[in-house]
This record gives C-alpha cells, structure tokens and sequence, in this order.
C-alpha cells in the first residue's frame, strides 16, 4: 500500500507497478480507497496549482482530493475511463465530513464512497456539489 512504504522513490516504484497490471475497475477502486486519508493537503478550489500524480505519491499528499487525482490519473493510464468524458468538483461529503474533489465519467461518480462508485440517482444522498470545475481549467489533467 502507497501509504505504508517510506521511500518516496519505492512509492513511485510500488504505483508504477500497480498501474502496469491488468485489473478490473473495482480492484483500482478499492487500491486508491484502501489509503490512509490525510488531512487537506492543497487548495482544490485552484485547479492550477493541483499537484500531478507523481507529486502526490512523493510527498504523501493523500487527503480526500489528492486520491481523487491519484484515482483519476491511475483509471485513465489503465484505460477504464475517457478523460474527455470527465467532469470535475468539489464535494461536500455528508457521509465523511469532508469536502474536496471527486469526478463523473458520465456514468458513474467517483471519490464520493471509498471502494466504490456511486450512481447518479443516489449522489444525493452523499453529497452536495459546491463547484463545478471548468474543463479549461484542467491543464494539470490527464487527457
């Protein structure tokens, strides 16, 4: 688990792997969902300054929005989703207490349960959408 190795260069090493396998969505789901959450570590409001995956993985920036990113990124490097297909927000989880990101393919909300997606008729029942990320915001977005 990403969470548990000291070394960031054996973080990379260890993600890096993970990503050259062949899973089924669940198991990446349940990979990135099984990391220890950290408090806040960036402003999700300023999609510029969203650090990339590898930042992320280095500096063990795993709050609620950096594993939405870290989920993100590892989903479209595996080709589960289409990025284009991809919208972003930010969250106010009434299940966690949390607000940061979490995003939609279209078809299913991620980053709202861990170890699952949510679908859109139950999204209410979870959260409440603060923002809607602009697409021309998202330079630092895998596409």
């Amino acid at each position: 688990m990403l969470d548990t190795v000291v070394n960031a260069q054996q973080r990379l090493t260890v993600w890096r792997n993970f990503k050259k396998q062949d899973l089924e969505l669940e198991k990446i789901i349940n990979y990135i969902g099984r990391i220890k959450t950290t408090e806040r570590t960036f402003d999700f409001y300023t999609p510029k300054h969203w650090p990339s995956c590898w930042e992320i993985i280095v500096d063990g920036m795993y709050c609620y929005s950096g594993k939405a990113l870290l989920l993100h990124d590892t989903l479209v490097h595996m080709g589960k989703i289409d990025p284009n297909k991809v919208s972003w927000f930010v969250a106010d989880n009434y299940e966690f207490g949390q607000v940061g990101l979490a995003f939609s393919d279209g078809v299913c909300y991620y980053n709202i349960l861990p170890n699952q997606t949510v679908k859109r008729q139950d999204l209410d029942n979870y959260i409440r959408v603060l923002e809607n990320i602009k697409h021309n915001k998202l330079d630092k977005i895998k596409r």
